[in-house]
């Protein structure tokens, strides 16, 4: 009997170092794959070609452990589709390279693949979206600062030098990489009202601010108007979900308080705030009512009112700038119809089953945090020429929207 209980010890013992090992093998993978992934989105060292294999290998790592495979939907379908048809009808309209194939045809494939693999709790969802959102931000954080070091706090030119690949880029391709974090001020405020992990919070809201401060220098509309429509529809959408009406009321107060210090200061002119405002370009922009004759609005009309006449795309309809600056319709502009059909239906599917995460388990605080990511990236792709222009960016989307539709079918089991 002693020799059996101590055999039985022996065997306990030795299955929980076992699983021991096993969960700091994993803790180890994770940390890499986080590792690789934030490199993917800061494009350093500019190898992104290289870094999609590593993601993708770690990756296939990381899935062993969990034990996860891949079982064929519409989704997978959708996604593999849209990226060889667009593959495909780029090529025969524009010349192709070694880079065209990693972006448009391998690129989407895997990461909706391994977004479709991953299978985060609640709790490392919520930090897996603030990761991205951080690591988009420091993607073009550094090439600012070095600018403003140099340059001074006005912005001379359209471009700046990316601290990254060393190219120029225009500063509006730059301030797009902070959409997605100006869009969670409100669900950082939240959660420090709620007092979780405050520094780290703290440290998020310096980055906002730095990042709205950018943006007014270099007369970005697209990022204000992103902080304003997004933080204004999480108010709302946190009044309409919370049951504690007290402390919406308060944290609303706390709110409106910040605002009338902020237009304070603006009004006399503490620290130079309103000298620095009113010289941007920002501040030229929305006193000037042109919006109607802004070429990207035209280019929207122009493109949908030819749909019909060009449904093989080729760049033919003719509009005024080089793209519609808008992931859907740049698509189809370029490629025509299939494309843009199997994005499309992707884009309302995915979406609808994100807006169901209102009615999920999830925190109130987190459902907002969520909403309000997926709100911006919205708004961002309606606006600027995303494949073309910032195609990490897309990649980014579906690696979060197929890690979103796990989470939901996860919540759902709970």
């Amino acid at each position: 009997m002693l020799v059996v209980a101590y055999n039985n010890d022996i065997s306990r013992c030795s299955m929980k170092n076992s699983l021991i090992t096993r969960k700091e093998k994993f803790d180890f993978l994770k940390l890499q794959w986080y590792f690789i992934l934030f490199a993917y989105v800061i494009n350093f060292p500019v190898i992104t070609n290289y870094i999609t294999i590593l993601f993708f290998g770690s990756s296939f790592l990381l899935l062993i452990q969990r034990n996860r495979t891949i079982k064929l939907d519409k989704k997978i379908v959708l996604i593999v589709m849209f990226s060889i048809s667009y593959f495909l009808i780029r090529t025969y309209y524009l010349q192709a390279s070694l880079d065209s194939i990693f972006t448009y045809l391998i690129s989407p494939i895997v990461f909706f693949l391994i977004g479709s693999l991953i299978d985060f709790d609640r709790n490392e969802f919520v930090k897996f979206l603030i990761f991205i959102a951080f690591a988009m931000f420091i993607r073009g954080a550094p090439s600012v600062v070095i600018y403003f070091i140099n340059n001074g706090l006005i912005i001379h030119s359209n471009y700046i030098l990316d601290f990254w690949t060393g190219l120029r880029t225009t500063t509006t391709l730059v301030a797009t990489n902070f959409t997605m974090l100006v869009s969670i001020f409100f669900s950082v405020l939240l959660k420090i009202s709620y007092k979780k992990n405050r520094f780290l919070y703290l440290i998020l809201t310096v980055c906002i601010i730095f990042s709205l401060f950018f943006s007014l220098i270099i007369g970005n509309r697209t990022v204000i108007m992103i902080f304003f429509i997004v933080n204004i529809f999480s108010v709302y959408l946190f009044y309409y979900l919370n049951r504690k009406i007290r402390n919406g009321v308060s944290l609303l107060i706390k709110l409106l308080i910040f605002i009338l210090i902020a237009y304070l200061f603006f009004l006399i002119d503490l620290f130079s705030l309103r000298t620095i405002i009113e010289s941007t370009y920002f501040y030229d922009k929305v006193t000037d009512l042109s919006i109607i004759n802004d070429p990207r609005i035209k280019a929207y009309f122009t493109i949908i009112r030819n749909f019909i006449k060009y449904p093989l795309g080729g760049q033919r309809i003719p509009i005024e700038i080089n793209y519609a600056h808008n992931l859907w319709l740049d698509i189809y502009f370029l490629t025509g119809i299939i494309p843009f059909t199997f994005i499309t239906v992707y884009t309302i599917y995915i979406y609808i089953k994100i807006i169901s995460l209102i009615k999920s388990t999830l925190d109130l605080d987190d459902k907002v945090l969520v909403i309000s990511i997926f709100t911006s990236i919205l708004l961002s792709f309606s606006v600027e020429p995303i494949l073309e222009g910032i195609p990490h960016f897309f990649m980014i989307f579906l690696l979060m929207t197929s890690t979103t539709y796990n989470l939901k079918r996860r919540l759902k089991n709970e």
